[in-house]
């Protein structure tokens, strides 16, 4: 499992990506990724098999991020984006990510032992949160910014 969550990382890339395809009114793009993500993976997996299970976890998540170039190489076709620029926007959640990871693993290791693991749980979850937004507005403060109107927005649409 913890193979296949890096899996997640590349997913949420590849459908921010994918759902611009949409928007923009080139689906038949997005269809032709998530082929050439499919047999990639339906190729990957098939060679791993042999090799258990833990093997065809990783094909998976190395054949998904075969498909990122592409994906990139097409976006910057359709709407002029950079790889450069792309990827740049995404080094400071994945800084914050990494700190969040660490301070969440250091508040588990030190409250584990003392504490009911559900009770650790929802303490490592919360903290988790504030570790992240701290980062993040400390880190990004535009990109905050945006996040904290976008959410004030929905509180507002749900009234």
């Amino acid at each position: 499992m913890q193979v296949l969550a890096f899996g997640g990382i590349i997913y949420l890339i590849l459908f921010f990506n994918r759902s611009v395809f949409v928007a923009i009114g080139k689906p038949f793009w997005r269809f032709h990724l998530e082929l050439l993500n499919a047999c990639f993976n339906i190729i990957a997996c098939m060679v791993a098999v042999r090799y258990g299970i833990l093997a065809v976890a990783f094909a998976y998540v190395i054949s998904d991020f075969l498909v990122i170039p592409a994906s990139l190489w097409t976006l910057n076709k359709l709407i002029g984006i950079s790889w450069q620029a792309y990827l740049r926007q995404l080094i400071s959640p994945v800084i914050c990510t990494a700190i969040m990871t660490i301070l969440i693993g250091l508040t588990k290791y030190c409250l584990g032992t003392i504490l009911e693991p559900q009770i650790t749980l929802v303490i490592c979850i919360f903290s988790g949160v504030v570790f992240y937004i701290i980062c993040l507005q400390i880190l990004a403060p535009l990109l905050f910014h945006d996040l904290c109107y976008f959410v004030f927005g929905l509180f507002k649409c749900l009234k």
